[in-house]
């Protein structure tokens, strides 16, 4: 596993490995452990056996290496049926869901949105079991076996964790086809980020979007809620203001303007969301660093309120040598205004996406803007 840590000064991502031993829920209380032994990892999967749905444990073999913590985790399954070599997701339900929990309306939303989907870089689900008479209750999906990096996982093995611009467009053209798709059959994912996507097989090639976790549909309420905690700030004319922010800030770095605050309109859940995570991937996949950073959750929550990137100014050494082409599709994503922000159509015709069908593309300034 690999922590990314977010340096305001300096504007890199730095890597540090994750402690090896994994985290194991308690029986009991749900509580957190360190398995630092195979003994302790043997007792967490002994532990979390005894959680699992029965029809689930009576039809899939856990492989004896999976590892756990408080979201539950993704480990390796083999059908005791077939012998078919999968994956199974598992989530601890409540009714009330938290920073650790889904509730039962959001699992039953993402099973049924990847069955929806079908689409070749989007996992594909098989089935599904859930247990809730036991504490915590239990959810599974059972996906495809993926068996190539994360995202995250491939850039940290890169020089300078950057990828070229022909690397780059070859991803980011399989996004926009996967984007494209969730526009046609009217659901927006609401979870992109470099964690959520990964290589199909070891060649890493084929990316696969594995999470539909906090997806919504057009036309239907999401069942994903948010808590959204407050800060102050000063305006123009140094009036207190306050702000809100989510709670949940493990996505902050890639949600878009109008997911900071509650809409009852539902801009938060639209299509735009998503195009505003895809100009965030494509901005990291080129400079090695996130577009909007801060030392606490109020100073990357401003900085994402206004837009505020400007390395294609002052990073110099990093954006000269990127062509024009990509710097104004990822300004044209990261438009605060979501009514001004590229649709998915307008990144499926840009001549750096069509460079990858035609080498002879040329680009012609469109004229963007980052805000």
């Amino acid at each position: 596993r690999i922590r990314i840590e977010f340096d305001a000064n300096s504007t890199r991502i730095r890597r540090r490995a994750a402690s090896a031993r994994a985290r194991v829920m308690g029986c009991a209380q749900g509580t957190l452990k360190r398995a630092g032994s195979v003994k302790a990892r043997d007792r967490s999967l002994a532990v979390m056996k005894s959680l699992f749905p029965v029809a689930f444990a009576d039809a899939y073999e856990v492989d004896s290496k999976a590892t756990f913590d408080a979201y539950g985790g993704a480990f390796d399954v083999v059908s005791r049926e077939d012998g078919s070599a999968r994956t199974a997701v598992l989530a601890r339900l409540k009714k009330q869901a938290d920073g650790e929990c889904l509730t039962i309306s959001q699992f039953s939303m993402e099973e049924y949105v990847l069955q929806l989907l079908r689409h070749d870089g989007v996992a594909s689900v098989y089935e599904s079991f859930t247990e809730l008479r036991k504490r915590p209750a239990m959810g599974v999906l059972i996906v495809d076996r993926l068996r190539g990096a994360k995202l995250i996982d491939y850039l940290q093995q890169k020089d300078g964790a950057k990828l070229g611009e022909d690397e780059a467009r070859e991803i980011m053209v399989q996004l926009a086809s996967v984007l494209k798709h969730l526009v046609d059959c009217g659901v927006t994912c609401g979870n992109l980020d470099l964690d959520t996507l990964v290589f199909r097989e070891e060649d890493n090639m084929e990316l696969v979007v594995t999470s539909m976790r906090y997806a919504s549909l057009a036309g239907h309420p999401s069942p994903y809620v948010v808590e959204y905690g407050t800060y102050e700030i000063e305006d123009e004319l140094g009036q207190p203001v306050t702000r809100t922010f989510p709670e949940d800030a493990r996505k902050l770095h890639f949600a878009a303007p109008e997911r900071l605050k509650p809409d009852s309109r539902g801009r938060d859940r639209q299509p735009s969301v998503d195009v505003w995570s895809f100009g965030v991937i494509m901005y990291t996949l080129l400079a090695g660093y996130l577009p909007f950073e801060g030392e606490d959750s109020r100073t990357l929550c401003e900085k994402i309120r206004q837009g505020n990137f400007t390395a294609f100014k002052y990073d110099v050494e990093t954006w000269d040598s990127i062509s024009m082409g990509a710097k104004d599709l990822i300004a044209g994503c990261l438009r605060v205004d979501p009514r001004r922000r590229f649709n998915i159509e307008r990144i499926m015709k840009h001549p750096w996406i069509r460079k990858f069908e035609d080498p002879n593309a040329t680009f012609i300034a469109l004229g963007s803007e980052s805000g």
